[in-house]
């Protein structure tokens, strides 16, 4: 009667069991995460519609259960094939034996390495009964994440353009492309680099590399110099699955190439024309080559201003060099067609062993209003004439009046002669007014002595040879009073060269500039022209033995004022510092 009873219990065990086929979806080799413990498929076959439930297991070799789970009910009708993911079971109730294990499972979705049988069992909710299982052995193997090759932990980047390398996970998962994520931020004041990597926005980002290294893009945001850097590497397989971050390097960009405009200076010498004086330094560890020094842009650029840079020295025509830590003088004039709010000078500085190392920098500023410091400067030449000293010379004469303050200096300048003639009116037969003798185009058209201002000697310039004049005569005359001069209505006299007065007649222009320096440094400036012709007397008129000089009537055409410059400030008054 003993083993009846005993058979009746087996048969009714039996009658539970197999109720339901459950059959496990296992994943790839290598690729199992614990989401997987729960794709399976559940087919009833008990005849009728079941509530169940699932409960899971995951033992491992060597250390044991290493989870419980169990999870929410849910219908299986009478003959359905139920296909099962994790969403279609929660909420899950899991269950670690060990505290550690189970943080690394809620941080990563993953177990540790090792060799694992996975359950699953379903169960009818209505007494716990067992109506099904499946189990599957796994081993599970976590490949070693990226390792950073360089730049090497801490290092100083001094390349522009750095590649960053690394090693991939190790071993690679099978039948899956791998991918990378870099990324790079600013290392704060206070900051150790993993604090930096997980809480600073990314400096720079790139994502989906297929290649275990990269070159940092030309188009990227530049690194700057003196300042650390925090990079990793992420590695995760086309779908998402992570394959394990790298450990967080840190490097220091020394700022390899570049350059440094220490001050710039600005000086106004008068409406459209600048001039400056640039202080250009090279911060590089090698000498640099100054290859570019030229207007970058102009604001307003219409109507075209047409800036015109004059500098030097000028690395259009020469090798200009600056030493390692050493400075440059750039000096030069500026100057536009028409009016402009800012101008951008450029300057760009090149490795001369490398000509991919370069680095430019503009430098703008907004042109200074240029002041007319000779608007209440009044000058005045009157009386001009040309006469005749009883040896023959010529005079320049006339009268100047300058200031209001008192002259210390004047400059007359001859900066222009021209000379004509017409044989047409010639007194004698065969007359000709360009005898080469009478005309020696290098003397005549110059100043030469005497000369007097207000009846003091004026200084003739001349070029010397050997402590020796090698000419008397030039274009230029300079007086220096002893002391200041009221120079009102003060009478001038100079040598004048002039060709000899032939038979016939001639018309002669002179442009003379007139420049005066007052007791404040202020010099301005007039130009006049002097055209004038000499006419021959009839022959009734012209008596035996009489000279042409003496027989010829002058004719004085016209003295005109043609134009006065704005002048020359004084030292150190108008002089703007432009900021970088």
């Amino acid at each position: 009667m003993k083993s009846v009873c005993k058979l009746f219990i087996l048969v009714i065990a039996f009658s539970c069991f197999g109720q339901v086929v459950v059959n496990l979806i296992e994943p790839p080799p290598g690729m199992w995460n614990i989401e997987d413990a729960w794709s399976l498929t559940l087919s009833n076959v008990s005849g009728g519609d079941i509530e169940v439930y699932l409960r899971g297991t995951a033992d491992e070799s060597r250390r044991g259960r290493i989870y419980e789970a169990t999870s929410a009910s849910f219908p299986i009708r009478a003959g359905e094939m139920k296909n099962v993911r994790r969403t279609d079971v929660e909420p899950v109730d899991i269950d670690f034996e060990d505290e550690e294990i189970r943080a690394i499972a809620e941080r990563t979705g993953e177990l540790p390495e090792g060799s694992y049988t996975i359950c699953i069992y379903c169960h009818l909710l209505e007494d716990g009964s067992e109506l099904g299982r499946d189990c599957y052995n796994v081993n599970i193997e976590r490949p070693n994440p990226p390792e950073l090759i360089s730049p090497d932990n801490g290092a100083s980047v001094s390349e522009r353009l750095p590649v960053f390398t690394w090693l991939p996970p190790m071993p690679m998962p099978r039948g899956e492309r791998v991918v990378y994520d870099l990324k790079i931020v600013e290392i704060l004041a206070g900051q150790v680099p993993e604090e930096a990597i997980s809480s600073n926005p990314a400096f720079f980002q790139r994502e989906d590399i297929s290649a275990t290294s990269i070159q940092y893009p030309t188009s990227a945001r530049e690194f700057e110099g003196e300042t650390r850097y925090a990079w990793q590497i992420k590695a995760r397989t086309r779908d998402g699955r992570s394959l394990g971050d790298s450990p967080v390097w840190s490097f220091t960009f020394a700022g390899f190439y570049g350059i440094n405009i220490d001050s710039f200076f600005l000086d106004c010498l008068y409406p459209g024309s600048y001039s400056y004086r640039m202080y250009i330094s090279n911060p590089n560890g090698g000498t640099s080559e100054l290859i570019t020094h030229a207007i970058s842009s102009v604001a307003p650029n219409s109507p075209p201003p047409n800036p015109v840079i004059s500098p030097t020295p000028d690395p259009l025509s020469t090798t200009v060099n600056i030493p390692s830590g050493g400075q440059l003088t750039v000096t030069g004039t500026v100057t536009t067609d028409n009016p402009v709010s800012k101008i951008c000078i450029v300057n760009q500085l090149q490795d001369p062993a490398n000509s991919f190392n370069m680095a430019s920098r503009d430098t703008c500023f907004e042109p200074i209003e240029c002041p007319d410091c000779c608007k209440d400067f009044e000058i005045e030449i009157s009386d001009v004439g040309i006469s005749m000293t009883e040896d023959g010379a010529y005079n320049l004469n006339g009268t100047m009046t300058a200031g209001p303050n008192e002259i210390c200096e004047v400059a007359v300048d001859l900066v222009a002669f021209k000379y004509t003639w017409s044989d047409s009116g010639s007194l004698a037969d065969g007359c000709k007014c360009d005898d080469p003798c009478i005309w020696p185009a290098s003397a005549f058209g110059n100043f030469t002595a005497p000369a007097t201002i207000d009846g003091q000697p004026a200084d003739l310039y001349t070029m010397t040879l050997a402590g020796a004049p090698v000419f008397d005569y030039s274009r230029r005359f300079t007086w220096q009073g002893a002391t200041p001069v009221d120079m009102t209505g003060k009478p001038f006299a100079m040598g004048l060269l002039l060709p000899d007065a032939r038979c016939c007649t001639d018309n002669m222009e002179l442009c003379v500039r007139f420049s005066f320096t007052d007791v404040e440094c202020i010099t301005c400036d007039t130009v006049v022209t002097i055209a004038f012709s000499r006419c021959p007397l009839s022959e009734v008129e012209l008596s035996l033995g009489e000279s042409y000089n003496e027989g010829y009537r002058w004719a004085f055409l016209e003295i005109l004022n043609l134009e006065r410059s704005p002048g020359i400030l004084p030292d150190n008054n108008h002089e703007r510092q432009v900021s970088r």
